[in-house]
């Protein structure tokens, strides 16, 4: 009776065991297809790892990595006060999630949602906007060029993340605002330079799901299919998004140290266009009317070094 009451002892020791070993995080390659098991999903509490082709900048000039005291998003300029349209935005534990999400360099991460419901009734703006000013009335005491530097944000898709064929993300953005002196108000804030997302059937890649999210660099003059670099994007892993700003001149994106494209100024402006610009908005988040859900972290932007 002893023998057999310290094997079962020694089973359950062994089952619970197993049960709290770490998963692996996933490999990024796009899903083919299917869900992971119901239920709790083991997840890593390290910290992700950076990618080593896109090693830390120096001290950055704005940071947001959703650590305030409030777990709040005051780290930001606009994410939707009293705005009806604006939905789905929250700060999180990720280790908490269902399915779980490694953390990337804190303890709490954005996160982005857009439901079947709030598609349909137009609510669709879930992301976060950060002001860069240059005063009030007009006024600038910067110079355009200021806003040249390096913007940067960690993401992290679910596996189940799939697009309709002409779905399409806006997650990555710049909007130039000017100010109406005849009005005396500002005008509509004009998109410049974005990343989006879109289906692979859409953008013709192959190698995975016709509906996983494709990576693509545009402005606000192009089309479905402008040119550049189509990247099928990771799921169930922690990427960045990257740009490289330099006024008047050019962007470079990359998506983990990746190029996805070189924009120039001669086919869209690059940085502040008007003579009236007050202000440079940087945004990140789900903004579509394709339902979904998208994490976020580690968000900067720092200027270039002046030479």
């Amino acid at each position: 009776m002893l023998l057999l009451i310290a094997a079962i002892s020694v089973g359950r020791a062994v089952l619970h065991s197993a049960g709290n070993e770490p998963a692996s995080i996933g490999s990024g390659r796009p899903s083919t297809g299917g869900e992971r098991p119901s239920g709790r999903t083991p997840c890593r509490a390290s910290v992700a790892a950076r990618p080593s082709s896109t090693p830390r900048l120096r001290s950055a000039l704005w940071r947001s990595g959703f650590e305030g005291d409030r777990s709040d998003l005051g780290e930001w300029s606009w994410w939707g006060q009293n705005d009806p349209t604006y939905v789905g935005i929250s700060v999180v534990d990720p280790l908490a999630e269902r399915p779980c999400v490694p953390r990337r360099q804190g303890g709490r991460v954005a996160r982005f949602e857009v439901t079947p419901a709030n598609a349909a009734q137009g609510r669709i703006n879930s992301k976060l906007y950060q002001y860069f000013h240059g005063g009030s009335g007009g006024k600038r005491d910067w110079s355009p060029s200021d806003v040249g530097g390096t913007y940067r944000a960690s993401f992290w898709l679910p596996r189940r993340t799939s697009l309709d064929y002409d779905g399409s993300v806006n997650a990555f953005q710049f909007k130039d605002q000017a100010w109406s002196s005849a009005a005396k108000t500002s005008e509509d804030s004009t998109a410049t330079w974005e990343v989006s997302f879109r289906s692979a059937a859409m953008m013709r890649i192959g190698g995975v799901r016709p509906d996983a999210p494709v990576a693509y660099v545009r402005h606000g003059g192009e089309g479905t299919n402008p040119p550049g670099r189509y990247i099928a994007l990771p799921l169930e892993r922690w990427f960045e998004l990257r740009a490289e700003l330099y006024p008047g001149n050019r962007i470079e994106y990359y998506l983990d140290g990746r190029l996805l494209r070189t924009g120039t100024d001669t086919e869209h402006p690059v940085g502040h266009y008007r003579p009236n610009s007050f202000n440079w908005i940087f945004g990140i988040g789900w903004f579509s009317s394709s339902p979904g859900m998208m994490y976020a972290d580690d968000v900067s932007y720092t200027r270039h070094e002046r030479r």
